[in-house]
């Protein structure tokens, strides 16, 4: 789901509250969504004023920003729908991915040096983009949200069947995650563990792999999710 869809159907339930039709139930997922528009908001702000510079000093100063607030993100809000041991278990692991995922950037990007000055905006997006299905995905171990195509359906629902959960974003993102890489160099990763490793690997295998369909696809999903999300 990417972010203009977050922002209309964040819309929708606003116009519904606004008119008294908004079910009391549904509260949960209303605060949820907003607290992702304004997270994807922040993370947008980012991208787009990352400095456009070689000076060091200005871009440390921006990393740093940008560092902390993802660090910050990892801890805020722990709360959501009741969860059983094996929802449990799935937050701790989407925390533990999270973590690695965030603390492997940040090691890679401790031996940054701009080459140009458009260098570190477009080192900064890539950042950005790695970790945040990493994020939602952790997000949705709390609350998990389900879109309506049209806007006006009810975003309480909380169970559905296997067939509809395979179409929920967060579910694609992390199936695509799991899937085995092919590259040699890689033999015993998957995508998830790769893109932590060598993004640049995930971007070859979606524009430029002819072997398994299922692995290209996954590495589109990927991508993709990761551009709507910060575009």
């Amino acid at each position: 789901m990417s972010y203009k869809q977050h922002i209309a159907q964040l819309e929708s339930y606003k116009k519904q509250i606004g008119d008294g039709t908004f079910a009391p139930k549904d509260l949960i997922f209303f605060q949820e969504l907003n607290y992702r528009v304004e997270v994807l908001e922040t993370l947008r702000a980012f991208c787009t004023c990352a400095p456009q510079t070689e000076d060091t000093k200005e871009i440390a100063q921006h990393y740093q920003m940008v560092v902390a607030y993802l660090r910050f993100l990892q801890t805020e809000r722990r709360f959501g729908l009741k969860a059983d041991q094996e929802g449990k278990q799935r937050r701790d692991t989407a925390a533990a991915s999270y973590e690695a995922v965030l603390s492997d950037c940040c090691k890679r990007f401790s031996e940054f040096q701009p080459k140009d000055p458009q260098h570190y905006q477009k080192t900064i997006r890539q950042f950005i983009s790695t970790v945040l299905p990493l994020w939602i995905q952790l997000r949705s171990t709390f609350v998990k949200i389900e879109f309506d195509e049209e806007p006006s359906g009810s975003m309480g629902k909380t169970q559905s069947s296997s067939e509809d959960s395979a179409t929920k974003p967060e579910d694609k993102i992390a199936s695509a995650m799991a899937v085995p890489c092919p590259i040699k160099k890689y033999k015993g990763k998957t995508l998830g563990e790769v893109l932590t490793l060598d993004p640049k690997a995930i971007n070859w295998l979606a524009k430029s792999y002819e072997g398994d369909a299922c692995v290209k696809e996954a590495a589109i999903t990927i991508c993709d999710y990761a551009t709507r999300m910060t575009a």
